[in-house]
C-alpha cells in the first residue's frame, strides 16, 4: 500500500509490547516524515508548506484474539497530549524510496508455507472410533481393578 502510494515514511520507537491469553497490545511513539503540505491537508499546524517535518505521536493499540487464537480486530488510540510537530532538515528527512533501498536488503525472504494435509473423512472416522475404544479400554480397566478390592471385616 506504501509503495503504491508513495506516502510517508514511519519510525516506531520506544514500543512496549504485552502479549495475553485475550490479546496483544502496544504502546509506543510514531515518528511520521511528513512534508508542510502534507500536514496542513491533515488539518495540522506547519509554519512552511513546503517544509519537512517529523510528526511525533503516542498510540496505545489493542488487538484481541478470537476464540480460536487469531486476531479479531485492532483498537487505535492517539494521546495527543504528546503530539509534537517537530521542523527537520531537509538532509534529515527520509523518502519511501530511500526508506526501501536501505531496509530491503536486510530482510530475509520468508521460508516456504507447507502446510499440513487435510486429514479425509475416513481418517477422521478412523481418528475417532479408535479414541472411543481407547475410552472404552480405560474404563473397563478401571472396572476390572475395583473388582479385584476385596474389603475384610
Amino acid at each position: 500500500m506504501l509503495r503504491k502510494t508513495s506516502t510517508c515514511v514511519i519510525l516506531v520507537e520506544d514500543e512496549k509490547l504485552n502479549v495475553c491469553d485475550w490479546g496483544f497490545a502496544s504502546e509506543s511513539f510514531f515518528n511520521t516524515y511528513q512534508r508542510g503540505t502534507d500536514l496542513i491537508k491533515l488539518g495540522l499546524a506547519a509554519e512552511k508548506p513546503d517544509g519537512y517535518y517529523i510528526l511525533r505521536q503516542r498510540f496505545a493499540m489493542i488487538w484481541p484474539y478470537d476464540e480460536r487464537g487469531r486476531m479479531a480486530g485492532e483498537h487505535v488510540y492517539e494521546d495527543k497530549s504528546f503530539r509534537e510537530i517537530i521542523e527537520i532538515p531537509v538532509e534529515d528527512y527520509v523518502t519511501p524510496d530511500e526508506a526501501r533501498a536501505r531496509l530491503l536488503p536486510l530482510l530475509r525472504p520468508l521460508p516456504k508455507f507447507s502446510p499440513p494435509p487435510k486429514a479425509s473423512k475416513a481418517s477422521k472416522a478412523s481418528k475417532a472410533s479408535k479414541a472411543s475404544k481407547a475410552s472404552k479400554v480405560s474404563k473397563v480397566s478401571k472396572v476390572s481393578k475395583v473388582s479385584k478390592v476385596s474389603v475384610h471385616a
